[in-house]
């Protein structure tokens, strides 16, 4: 008898990620923060911070107050060959603070 598959619980932080994302990238003339806020039912405090974040790690761009989509963006569209870490260990700040401690 074959066991159902399981169901992932979903990770609320990484939902709401993706929806701010995916918003952004289908508003082409870009989209101030009120505006995700709105549609998206987040907290406009919540998602100033993310909002910095995708910028900082270039998902976004900031023109004034739009967000529009950056050229981060490009790398989920890349071989995995072409990126410049190991796949082994996550791109970021804090997966390069790991490896420097850990030599």
């Amino acid at each position: 008898m074959a066991s159902a598959p399981s169901v992932a619980t979903p990770v609320k932080s990484a939902l709401r990620t993706l929806d701010v994302i995916e918003f952004v990238v289908a508003h082409a003339a870009g989209v101030v923060a009120q505006d995700v806020a709105q549609a998206l039912g987040i907290p406009v405090s919540s998602l100033s911070y993310l909002l910095a974040t995708l910028v900082e790690r270039q998902y976004l761009t900031r023109e004034g107050r739009r967000y529009l989509p950056g050229p981060g963006l490009e790398r989920l569209r890349v071989s995995p060959a072409a990126l410049p870490w190991p796949t082994a260990s996550p791109p970021g700040p804090r997966a390069q603070g790991r490896t420097q401690r850990n030599r």
